[in-house]
């Protein structure tokens, strides 16, 4: 990515951040919340991850691949997927080992962290 326009990218999220802040009063409280949620986040490898459930990362495939420009709407693929994963009929169970608990603390069929 050219560093003119990460630059550019990255100066109009914090005027972004801080209109949105004076616009909400947000508070000191408020904002140390906010900035351990997006620690954990990150500690966690999961920016991704959070740009996809908010629809930022389809917002930004859309633009980038218009489909006015005579292209097919594209798709940004789920946390789940794969590559050479095996095709499977619906409804299917993704993970593989015996059934467990949600409490179980030695799931098989959950997602893991990078």
């Amino acid at each position: 990515m050219d560093e003119t326009r990460l630059a550019l990218l990255v100066g109009r999220t914090v005027e972004s951040l801080r209109e949105l802040i004076e616009e909400l009063e947000v508070t000191n409280d408020e904002w140390h919340a906010a900035l351990d949620f997006l620690t954990e986040v990150g500690k966690h490898d999961e920016f991704i991850l959070l740009s996809d459930i908010n629809g930022l990362s389809v917002l930004v495939d859309e633009v980038t691949h218009s489909v006015d420009a005579g292209g097919t709407q594209s798709n940004v693929l789920g946390p789940f997927w794969a590559p050479d994963a095996p095709l499977m009929d619906s409804p299917a169970r993704i993970c593989r080992g015996r059934a467990r608990r949600a409490t179980d603390p030695d799931r098989s069929c959950t997602r893991r962290s990078r």
